[in-house]
């Protein structure tokens, strides 16, 4: 690790610390209500489980040094009548996130992207992914690297500690976890808290994805995290735009 990859980390520990501090002597209790709201697919989008597909598009992920390796891929494909771009959308999941501190850190964590594909021409076109902490990052045709001649699918890497994604153009070799059906999971996920936390239009409207700038619900923006780690995500501390050619070295 250099001087610099450690001074970083010391950085946001101290500022993690801070924060937690500032969360336990401050802030009021501010839990977001369970949600009295409808999650559906819009009439003019089709949602499906099609694994072959979803295996076409599948990015694949530069892992080296992430620790826990993820669960899996949890994805769906998805339509939209008179739109020219499909969806293949996915959340990757792990058994934990191990941040700096017990105010970063917490038990099953779930990254999403979306990878956007002509559906006339299959070519990828555009790949929408959690930056830092659920905040959306996104990237076009020519600024991705991809596994493939094809270019059919992105090669994102992985961050070790918190594994959300950055654009990816080095010599590592990126690896395509398995695959499940997200159809089959969602409900269970939003039942056991997700429901609080996710944007209500996701994942049954993955357009809407394009004009927000979080995948996190609207009251939850609100959270003291949220709102901590919106400030360290605008101001260009995460990294969260940068190629990230490190071989052999960690990320943060």
């Amino acid at each position: 690790m250099t001087s610099s990859d450690a001074s970083r980390r010391d950085v946001l520990a101290a500022a993690a610390t801070v924060a937690g501090s500032l969360a336990v002597a401050g802030a009021t209790t501010s839990s977001v209500a369970s949600a009295d709201v409808e999650r559906s697919t819009p009439s003019d989008v089709t949602l499906s489980y099609d694994k072959a597909k979803i295996q076409e598009y599948q990015p694949e992920f530069v892992l080296q040094g992430v620790e826990p390796r993820p669960y899996g891929v949890w994805a769906l494909h998805a339509e939209k009548a008179g739109s020219g771009l499909n969806a293949v959308y996915g959340f990757t999941r792990y058994p934990y996130q191990e941040g700096q501190t017990e105010y970063d850190s917490h038990y099953l964590d779930h990254e999403p992207w979306i990878v956007w594909y002509d559906a006339a021409t299959e070519t990828t076109e555009r790949v929408d992914y959690a930056a830092y902490h659920w905040f959306r990052g996104y990237a076009f045709r020519d600024q991705l690297e991809f596994a493939t001649a094809d270019k059919k699918r992105p090669v994102l890497r992985v961050d070790p500690n918190y594994h959300h994604y950055y654009l990816y153009s080095g010599s590592l070799a990126g690896e395509r976890p398995e695959v499940n059906s997200l159809l089959a999971k969602i409900e269970d996920w939003l039942a056991n808290g997700m429901d609080e936390e996710l944007a209500v239009s996701q994942p049954y409207d993955p357009w809407a994805m394009m004009g927000r700038g979080s995948w996190w619900r609207e009251e939850a923006r609100h959270s003291f995290e949220t709102v901590w780690n919106a400030f360290w995500f605008n101001l260009g501390l995460s990294d969260a735009r940068a190629t990230s050619d490190l071989d052999g070295v960690p990320l943060w």
